[in-house]
């Protein structure tokens, strides 16, 4: 006898099973996705014990033959496709044939359906692999058009599996937590889920208005259906290209999750957890997210089909892009430009404290005016527009570059003339993308707040009329730094050649990533050399870094290359076409030669950076994400004393 034999149709089922069918959730995924390609509008999910016991969904889909819900329950059997040529543009939510086939496999299982205009309709109960000996008996069934699938008793005949199942409570919550997806997915169905007779999610089907597009307020109102909170301050993002189309809300700065589980991407209405697109959101959120932090996503992708392969995972779970690069920029850029513009980062009004909501009032509130990303520049008596980072920099100049003080910048910030303009300069180094204007509103008006001191050598204090403002000196200063810097690069390539060389020791992977962008950094002012595996040799650096933390500034420098191109996932080669060297090396600059925590910082040096405050427009977080600024209103600080 042979070594190589056909399996049974038992054993193969049960191998497609452990495949498709992980736990109860697994199952739910599938019913439900079955249940959307037939045109449901609504879709009932009933469990008990977390679905160890049994699960049943209902829809009001189109239905089916009583010839093809027979079909239906053998292996590869679809309606989704006919043809291979079809498998590079999947369109619906299932496609390979084998998921009713798997779940009747290893469950107690029956379908009862009805087509429209069909009467009666039909059911089929299965147990185990029936469906593979001979076809089941059909039962005339006269429920609504739709279809209905009981699973009952999962794992009955495979014991082993069902030893790693959890408690009914854990593997409900996988299975709440994969609707309320779906429910995000799909504003256009209803969804119900029920528990042991109670109900735990119920939503109504939304309307279009703006097809393609679910719009701002259809997506808000299923966004707060499923989860209910701080859905207000979420910030729309829509942006279009030439690869697909973007629509998402996104959490402003500020309310970072330890965790990426607020994250839900979708392409194409399907829910995928993909590096591309994950990276491409922080991505989006550089300099307003600390790192270890998540923002809180619900993101829609719509590309061409033929463009993403969902064939490679047999769950669905993940796509290949054929452009992944290209989805990451539509989604960065979308993303990045929004949240310059959007409305969370401006000062709260008096009226707009929430004294009955402590633990948000800080925040401010949750529709904000918003901070449009421009650079502005010192202008001479003479009219003549200089850089404002000129040399003829005073105290601050041993810590960062400093701008030249005009008449009418003096008198903006002591309060004793009228405002006064300036010209302002795009600060963008990246293509802009299409995205839903937001009304510009002025930022804080320096001029006008009164210092009250210090605290910790870290926090400048300031009043302004019934408002008091606590402000990170380090961090305020290094977002100051960062913005000047963005609007002009030609600041870095001022170099200044180093006494005595200095040697840094340093990880080999980030020596690595350092010389293989080492040129473009020696166009940007640094100059260094490698000796050995785990040291370089450094020659010269930026003028504002010197005398700061050479050890430090390369460590970060490094540590950020590697993570944001040799860990990048989606990506062929090391390229820069989208000025991610650029921002980590402003970045890293800005925080190496700004004001450090623990600094005294004189009541003259305290003016001038309030000076420089006043020629940029964004200053609410630091380059790394940390938030620069915290606002109180007198009723507030009332509320500390009982008063």
């Amino acid at each position: 006898m042979g070594k190589i034999h056909l399996l049974e149709d038992q054993v193969i089922n049960k191998i497609a099973a452990g495949e498709v069918v992980e736990r109860p959730a697994s199952v739910v995924k599938e019913l439900v996705e079955n249940a959307l390609d037939a045109g449901s509008t609504q879709i009932e999910v009933s469990l008990e014990m977390g679905g160890l016991r049994s699960m049943v969904v209902t829809d009001n889909g189109g239905g089916m033959s009583s010839e093809d819900a027979a079909l239906a329950l053998r292996r590869h059997a679809t309606s989704k496709i006919r043809n291979a040529d079809q498998l590079f543009s999947i369109s619906s939510m299932g496609f390979r044939g084998e998921a009713l086939a798997s779940i009747a496999a290893v469950s107690q299982f029956s379908l009862a359906t009805r087509e429209p205009g069909d009467s009666p309709g039909t059911k089929i109960s299965v147990a185990g692999d029936e469906t593979q000996v001979t076809l089941p008996v059909t039962l005339p069934w006269s429920g609504p058009v739709g279809t209905t699938v009981a699973v009952e008793n999962l794992f009955f005949n495979v014991p082993v599996r069902a030893k790693f199942l959890k408690s009914p409570a854990t593997e409900f919550s996988h299975i709440l937590e994969l609707m309320q997806s779906f429910a995000l997915c799909r504003p256009t169905v209803g969804f119900t889920v029920r528990h042991n007779g109670r109900d735990h999610l119920k939503v109504q089907p939304l309307v279009l208005k703006e097809s393609p597009w679910f719009g701002e307020p259809v997506l808000r109102e299923r966004v707060r259906a499923v989860v209910g909170k701080d859905v207000d301050q979420l910030v729309y993002v829509r942006s279009s290209g030439r690869y697909g189309n973007l629509e998402a809300l996104v959490s402003p700065p500020g309310m970072e999750k330890a965790t990426s589980k607020s994250m839900f991407t979708f392409v194409n209405g399907r829910l995928v957890k993909d590096k591309v697109l994950r990276y491409g959101v922080l991505r989006g959120y550089h300099s307003h997210l600390m790192k270890g932090k998540f923002p809180a996503v619900v993101l829609h992708l719509r590309t061409d089909p033929s463009l993403v392969d969902v064939n490679v995972h047999p769950a669905k779970t993940e796509v290949r892009f054929q452009y992944p690069d290209e989805v990451q920029n539509l989604i960065a850029l979308g993303i990045r430009d929004q949240l310059r513009q959007a409305n969370w980062a401006s000062t709260p009004t008096p009226e707009q404290s929430l004294p009955n909501r402590p633990n948000l009032a800080p925040r401010g509130p949750s529709s904000l005016p918003s901070v449009v990303s421009r650079m502005t520049l010192s202008t001479r008596a003479d009219g003549d527009q200089v850089n404002s980072f000129d040399k003829s920099n005073d105290s601050l100049k041993s810590r960062a570059v400093t701008p030249v003080f005009d008449k009418a910048s003096l008198d903006l910030l002591l309060g004793s003339a009228q405002s006064h303009s300036s010209p302002s300069v795009a600060s963008s180094q990246v293509p802009s993308v299409k995205s839903e204007p937001l009304s510009a509103v002025p930022s804080i008006n320096w001029g006008q707040m009164h210092y009250l001191g210090a605290f910790a050598r870290c926090y400048l204090l300031f009043s302004d009329s019934d408002r008091m403002l606590a402000v990170d000196q380090h961090a305020f200063h290094e977002r100051i730094i960062y913005e000047r810097l963005q609007s002009d690069h030609s600041l870095l390539h001022q170099s200044q050649r180093l006494l005595v060389p200095e040697a840094v020791d340093l990880a080999p992977a980030t020596v690595a990533s350092l010389m293989e962008r080492r040129r473009e950094l020696q166009d940007r002012g640094f100059d260094f050399s490698a000796e050995g595996a785990t040291t370089i040799v450094v020659n010269a650096v930026p003028s504002l870094l010197v005398g700061r933390d050479i050890v430090g500034l390369f460590e970060q420098l490094g540590d950020g290359l590697k993570e944001a191109f040799c860990e990048r996932p989606g990506v062929s080669e090391p390229a820069d076409s989208n000025g991610e060297l650029m921002r980590l090396l402003l970045a890293t600059v800005a925080c190496h030669a700004a004001v450090r925590a623990g600094e005294d910082l004189p009541a003259n040096e305290v003016r001038q950076l309030l000076v420089e405050a006043s020629t940029v427009d964004f200053y609410h977080n630091c380059p790394h994400g940390r938030r620069v600024l915290r606002w109180w209103t007198k009723s507030q600080v009332e509320q500390w004393f009982d008063r």
